[in-house]
């Protein structure tokens, strides 16, 4: 390449970086957040609500029914990770009572599938967090995970659902390992509850307004969505998942590319075409053209879909 070139090449590299902060920046000012429409069921404004101390406790006495004297917050947004490559989770209230039980409360708006998987998840990374803090597993505290979902992930209309392990033999016989999981669904219509569980879910639901601690609560939505710390954190979070999204179309988008053109490669390479005719029929370059056609000259009972996981590296640092 003479000096020409290269310097042809660099200017092209310029101007295409400065296309890419231009397209970037004009994004990043579309980005506009209705802070009116944010309430308790958004996963950031539920954990700056239950940071005030006073409204966290209620709510947690009012789900198990039971008076609590005191808690103290384990850790802010408490972050576990099993080892350096493991997935670690974030506990967005990670607290415990005078007792020493630990509860782990969260707000679901997601109908994830593994929903139920995600609990026990979850009660393994509280349990992990104990005894990292030194307790032996003799003394492993009493812990709750407890959900508050905006749908019924087990479609069965109650308020409330609570799990503990049993014997299945047994009905009377409880494994007593201290675990205890209960999911609150906030559509249902709250009949099989009363007093301050079902205004709490009402609240959730319809953000009705109709006691004391329903009232605290939605004036802390109020106070937390003045906050500057909040607003630029929201902001952040909207952004992130903003560019998740679009990457997920992108990506999308690439991926069907490559399926078709699996196909057509394929069907073309049973007709014995040269790789230089199929490059022109797809239009792809001729090492795409050949990285596809090895692997299904190598593995011929291999599927598209599996090539495009082969890909999907080279596919993640494409650029429509």
């Amino acid at each position: 390449m003479n000096q020409n070139q290269e310097t042809k090449t660099s200017a092209e590299e310029v101007v295409q970086k400065q296309k890419k902060q231009k397209k970037r920046s004009k994004a990043s000012k579309s980005l506009k957040c209705d802070f009116s429409k944010v309430d308790i069921t958004d996963n950031l404004t539920f954990k700056y609500v239950m940071k005030n101390k006073s409204l966290c406790k209620q709510v947690l006495e009012v789900i198990l029914g039971v008076k609590i004297r005191d808690i103290v917050y384990q850790e802010e947004e408490k972050e576990i990770d099993l080892t350096y490559d493991a997935r670690g989770i974030r506990l967005d209230v990670y607290l415990a009572d005078e007792n020493d039980t630990v509860y782990n409360l969260e707000m679901q708006v997601n109908k994830y599938a593994e929903l139920r998987r995600r609990t026990r998840y979850y009660q393994g990374m509280v349990d992990l967090d104990q005894i990292e803090r030194g307790c032996e597993f003799s003394n492993l505290p009493d812990s709750y995970v407890i959900f508050i979902c905006t749908f019924d992930p087990f479609e069965q209309g109650r308020s409330i659902y609570t799990f503990r392990n049993i014997c299945e033999q047994d009905k009377e016989l409880y494994l007593e390992d201290g675990t205890t999981k209960i999911i609150l669904n906030a559509t249902a219509n709250h009949e099989d509850v009363d007093g301050d569980l079902r205004a709490l879910l009402d609240y959730v639901k319809d953000k009705k307004i109709t006691n004391a601690l329903t009232r605290a609560l939605e004036e802390e939505v109020v106070k937390v969505k003045e906050q500057k710390q909040f607003k630029i954190e929201y902001m952040a979070t909207y952004a992130r998942e903003h560019d998740m999204l679009r990457e997920g179309k992108r990506l999308g988008a690439i991926e069907g590319e490559v399926l078709n053109n699996c196909k057509i490669i394929r069907k073309q390479l049973s007709k014995n075409c040269s790789l230089e005719t199929i490059a022109d029929i797809i239009d792809w370059d001729m090492e795409s053209v050949k990285k596809v056609a090895d692997i299904i000259q190598e593995s011929p009972e291999i599927t598209d879909e599996e090539i495009m996981y082969v890909l999907r590296p080279d596919i993640q640092r494409t650029e429509l």
